[in-house]
């Protein structure tokens, strides 16, 4: 998807909606990774990424074992998912009503009703095998949601913040600034080459750079505020409990570096 309005549109709602957003990259993912697998995606489907602790196994077209950290399921149909296969990583589609669902509390973003589930030799269909993490369509697009998204949830703690202090801490919070301003222009970067191969080593750097631009929003609205001075249930109190749990779900710095090929020194 080559579409600057959704990755426009996903950033706006971000800024408003962690949940909301946090969705609407799943969902729009999901229907992708099952495209690429000719599977119709004629309803809603959700998708997540393999977790360490995850324990899926495929074999002779059923799925056993434990899936963690997926949103969205309540909303859907079915789930794209990967597993380890005798073959090798491959990512597979299974019906919802062959889960066993098991909810997770989360501090923040609640809206997504996150879910742990389990199966047990749930049929399930082959879509593609992995043998590079970030091979299709929808892995460009994911990858962009998640630094878009990172773009308009900085954007929105760093106004709050702004707002909060008025005048106060300049220098403090114009470091952060900066960041924010040059995470900004890289993104605008990255969408003007939407129709360019892709570079995945300025992808992942992107991609870190976001995390800890993010990051250091947090710190900062830690640093100056902590939740207790926004009003409790306010947009502002959501955002920083947003915030802080987002900080947490997206991978760490190390792992999105440590596989690029190309550093400059």
């Amino acid at each position: 998807m080559n579409d600057l309005n959704y990755f426009q549109s996903l950033k706006d709602c971000a800024m408003t909606d962690l949940s909301q957003a946090h969705l609407k990259q799943h969902f729009t993912s999901a229907k992708m990774f099952a495209n690429a697998g000719n599977y119709p995606a004629e309803t809603l489907g959700t998708w997540s990424a393999i977790k360490p602790q995850d324990t899926l196994s495929y074999s002779n077209g059923t799925v056993t074992g434990k899936k963690h950290w997926i949103s969205g399921v309540a909303h859907c149909d079915w789930v794209v998912v990967p597993a380890q296969s005798p073959t090798g990583h491959v990512v597979v589609v299974i019906d919802k009503k062959y889960l066993t669902i098991e909810p997770v509390a989360t501090m923040g973003m609640e809206k997504t009703l996150t879910v742990h589930f389990t199966c047990d030799q749930a049929p399930a269909t082959y879509l593609y095998l992995r043998s590079d993490p970030l091979s299709t369509p929808g892995d460009r697009l994911n990858h962009l949601s998640f630094i878009t998204i990172q773009l308009g949830l900085s954007i929105a703690a760093y106004n709050d913040i702004d707002l909060y202090t008025q005048s106060g801490f300049g220098y403090i919070k114009t470091k952060v600034k900066l960041d924010i301003e040059t995470l900004n222009l890289l993104w605008n970067y990255e969408l003007g080459r939407l129709d360019e191969p892709v570079d995945w080593d300025r992808s992942k750097l992107l991609y870190s750079f976001g995390k800890k631009t993010t990051c250091a929003v947090a710190h900062l609205v830690t640093e100056l505020t902590g939740s207790g001075l926004f009003q409790h249930d306010s947009p502002a109190h959501q955002r920083y409990k947003d915030l802080l749990i987002y900080t947490t779900h997206m991978r760490n710095i190390f792992t999105s570096t440590k596989d690029i090929t190309n550093w400059s020194f």
